[in-house]
């Protein structure tokens, strides 16, 4: 039996199912804080929403899951906010950020207030365990149960489910499938788990896919006694023709094979109509970046009849499974189901008003718009977005015009479903207000024009001049995708320069507005990497990911390699002398130095611990190297000589921003330990003393990838997140009341 985890897990045990041990002293640490307000620079979506549900008896609150940034709640209509969605997870730190990937999420059909969480990312070797979540205020707070297997939010296979699932008769039960330990129950709503050993063992030989739903059949049992009918689906390893679906009939003691279920195929969705009907999608393999095969299967439960009902069928060269599958709550002819991964034409959204006899189609690949339209709403870089990875569908049980999809790049809603009955157009909105799930690979805050300029992982990157709206001119164009090198003149502030997917590399003169395609490019650029341009723009480097570093004094025309340099070393420019560049070689310790505008690199130190070097803009050779086995360390002389500072014992990354009042050099950011606590630090004096600028319920996973300070407003900060978006933060109105007077040197 796995036992509640909550918050007071012994450290042994914490240490076994691969947590932190150090967890429960944190709080304990008297670390000086200061209150800060943190909000998302706002982008909308920008990632995999996997899964949805919408509660059945409260009009309005629905929950979604994501692959690697964690859940999301939509509040009811009578909280005044109704079309935002509200972060769930942000609790999660870097020490357990594999529980930022969600591999399902129930709410209690009986209790609107009981909200549960699967959490963990990857099923790998490296990785650890998952948890289950539970709630009894919508999210709002959480405790947590670890569990002794893992669980795959970002593995092939996310897009199935749920595979948590809560009782409608009795909320104190709940039932989860797991990937690779079979079937498991909980009788004391998620505090504690025991695995059911009567379910085949068939789900632990089902390969990475395991049990990819649970659903209980609500009709067979009463309220205040468990459930008696319950299905279970399992991924077959190669889709073979062995069973994989599976239902009780005595509360999940016993498990036996359903009689007539389709094989040959992996069950992905099952959803049980009003009318007792079951549907079930299927797909091969298990996707989400293909599927080859697939059907949409009814069950008549009634009379045991099972018909297959596929509005298409794969075949040649148009191959595709099966995604969603939805039923009105009102009407058990209203069927919605979607295909997955038909990139030959398009997907399509089906609908039948006759329980799936009949169908109509609406494709999301319309040219003309005769059919169907996606309006981008508030974020305008969707409006060119086509809609894929549609895994999950959901029909509104309050109003049955009211369908939701989810996508690779965030939700679909329209409130005009019906059209589809008599041929006529229907109108999608990207409806993402509040998810912000991009991955933020590099941040850049100029002196002058906007605050923020982004490269982000699949969308390009954007110029924010409006911190909490989308940027209305869209993402970076040309697109390239994934941009991971972006980097601007500290001297002029307006020329930019970034680099990515497809060995491609552009240059801005007007602060990151429009981009020209470089002239040429590294003879190895073909994948993303690094660029970091001199401080009066003369200059440009680029760092081929895999590649051998190479520079241009033409912007960008002709290239040369950097004579002295390793291969794949990040390089970084100083930020006032126009010839320094410099880079950091962590396997080695040794620390590089180009004094002719990168043409050449000497190595100036070589007993650095690992970690990164970073240029400030306060004077010429200011460097700081962060490293987390040796903390910080501070040179003024282009990396001659450095000094240690103390008071960080650990730290990721670090940041430069606008100094406080009264002091000269710049504020300094850092995402470090000190003590037993992790966090993001501030400080005023040089790194002397630090005060600690987030808490505990704002964590956001891993993130001591960047973080960054506004030049022209002391106290924001920038973070970056892998599946978060962007947050910024500043100093909360009298955050002095909140100080603890405790100072941390």
């Amino acid at each position: 039996m796995v036992r509640d985890g909550g918050w007071k897990l012994s450290l042994a045990m914490a240490a076994m199912m691969g947590f932190a041990a150090a967890r429960r002293a944190d709080a304990a640490e008297p670390v000086r804080s200061q209150s800060y307000v943190w909000k998302n620079v706002v982008i909308e979506g920008g990632g995999f929403v996997t899964g949805m549900v919408m509660h059945a008896k409260q009009k309005g609150l629905a929950y979604i899951r994501t692959d690697i940034g964690g859940a999301y709640r939509r509040e009811s209509e009578d909280r005044g906010e109704a079309r935002k969605w509200v972060p769930l997870t942000d609790w999660v730190g870097m020490s357990n950020a594999n529980l930022l990937g969600c591999e399902s999420v129930a709410a209690d059909p009986s209790d609107a207030n009981r909200v549960y969480l699967a959490l963990g990312t990857y099923v790998a070797s490296w990785s650890s365990n998952g948890a289950i979540a539970r709630s009894s205020d919508q999210g709002r707070t959480f405790q947590r149960t670890e569990m002794p297997f893992q669980m795959g939010g970002n593995n092939p296979g996310r897009t199935v489910g749920e595979r948590l699932a809560v009782d409608p008769n009795d909320g104190r039960v709940l039932f989860f499938g797991s990937r690779t330990a079979g079937l498991w129950r909980s009788g004391d709503y998620a505090a504690t788990w025991s695995k059911v050993t009567d379910f085949p063992q068939v789900a632990e030989h089902a390969g990475i896919l395991g049990i990819s739903f649970v659903v209980f059949d609500g009709a067979s049992g009463h309220p205040g006694q468990p459930t008696a009918t319950i299905y279970a689906g399992v991924g077959t390893v190669t889709g073979g023709e062995g069973a994989n679906l599976f239902w009780s009939r005595d509360a999940g003691k016993s498990w036996n094979a359903v009689p007539g279920a389709p094989t040959g195929l992996m069950p992905l969705h099952a959803v049980i109509a009003p009318n007792g009907d079951i549907y079930i999608p299927y797909g091969n393999p298990t996707g989400p970046e293909s599927m080859e095969a697939g059907a949409l299967w009814r069950l008549r439960t009634k009379t045991g009849d099972w018909k297959n009902i596929s509005p298409a069928k794969p075949g040649g060269k148009d191959l595709f499974g099966y995604g969603g599958i939805a039923v009105a709550a009102n009407d058990p002819r209203i069927v919605m189901t979607t295909t997955f991964a038909r990139w030959s034409q398009g997907d399509s959204i089906f609908r039948s008003v006759d329980g799936g006899d009949t169908w109509a189609e609406l494709p999301v690949r319309d040219p003309d718009a005769s059919k169907t339209v996606f309006d981008g709403g508030s974020a305008p870089y969707a409006a060119g977005i086509t809609p894929h990875w549609m895994s999950t569908i959901v029909i509104d049980p309050f109003d049955s015009n009211h369908v939701t999809f989810v996508t690779g790049n965030g939700l679909w809603s329209t409130m005009e479903a019906g059209n589809m009955d008599s041929g006529k157009r229907v109108r999608w909105v990207f409806d993402n207000q509040g998810i912000e799930e991009t991955a933020a690979l590099e941040l850049k805050s100029p002196p002058v024009g906007a605050h923020l300029v982004s490269a982000i992982g699949d969308f390009d990157g954007f110029r924010h001049d409006d911190l909490d709206h989308s940027p209305p001119q869209g993402r970076h164009e040309p697109s390239i995708g994934t941009t991971r090198g972006l980097d601007f003149a500290e001297q002029k502030p307006l020329i930019f320069v970034r680099c990515g997917y497809g060995g491609r590399g552009f240059i801005s003169t007007d602060g990151a507005m429009t981009w020209n395609a470089f002239a040429g490019k590294p003879a190895e650029a073909n994948d993303t990497g690094t660029m970091a341009i001199s401080a009066d723009g003369s200059a440009i480097e680029w760092t081929p990911r895999r590649g051998k570093p190479s520079y241009s004094l033409d912007q960008g025309a002709t290239w040369s390699p950097c004579a002295g340099l390793p291969a794949d070393l990040d390089v970084i420019s100083d930020r006032v002398s126009p010839r320094r560049f410099y880079a950091l070689d962590a396997r080695s310790g040794t620390l590089y130095r180009s004094d002719d505008r990168a043409a050449h690199f000497v190595p100036k130190q070589k007993k650095l611990v690992g970690g990164r070097v970073f240029a400030s803009p306060a004077a010429a050779g200011d460097l700081w190297v962060a490293s987390e086995d040796d903390g910080i360390q501070w040179s003024r002389d282009g990396g001659e000589t450095f000094t240690r500072k103390p008071a960080m014992q650990s730290c990721w990354t670090l940041g430069f921003g606008k100094a406080a009042p009264g002091k000269e050099y710049p504020a300094i950011y850092a995402v470090g330990k000190i003590g037993s606590t992790t966090g993001l630090f501030r400080s005023d004096d040089l790194a002397g003393s630090w005060v600690r600028i987030n808490d505990d319920q704002h964590q956001y996973g891993w993130i001591g990838q960047i973080v960054i300070g506004d030049p022209r407003v002391y106290g924001r900060v920038y973070l970056a997140t892998n599946g978060r978006g962007i947050l910024y933060a500043d100093p909360a109105p009298l955050e002095h009341a909140h100080d603890d007077p405790t100072d941390v040197r």
